[in-house]
């Protein structure tokens, strides 16, 4: 039996975009990088329709995703929700800077 999840309304949801809302390919990190790669990713419709419908109700539903800082990624991504999601708003949409480009000293 499925369970009925009930939000309250002082609740944030928030749904990662790669691998989550857009469908990830399986790529090696340098074809991630590349122009268009984000642009190009194909939306998970079921999730997207449930995001939808949940704006619609007025429950606070959020976007969380990192980008890398030397590439288009974040232009890209904001296109991307305004195309498959353009009913969220700018102010629910978190962006954080992805460091796993960066390497750790060793000792």
């Amino acid at each position: 039996m499925q369970k009925k999840m009930i939000l309250k309304s002082d609740m944030r949801v928030y749904f990662d975009m790669d691998g989550t809302i857009a469908k990830w390919r399986d790529v090696p990190v340098e074809e991630s990088r590349k122009p268009g790669y984000y642009t190009d990713l194909e939306p998970e419709t079921e999730l997207l329709d449930f995001l939808s419908a949940a704006l619609k109700a007025d429950i606070n539903m959020n976007i969380l995703s990192s980008y890398y800082t030397d590439t288009r990624a974040l232009l890209e991504k904001k296109k991307w929700l305004d195309k498959y999601l353009p009913g969220i708003s700018s102010s629910h949409c978190l962006f954080a800077v992805s460091y796993t480009h960066l390497t750790l000293p060793t000792t």
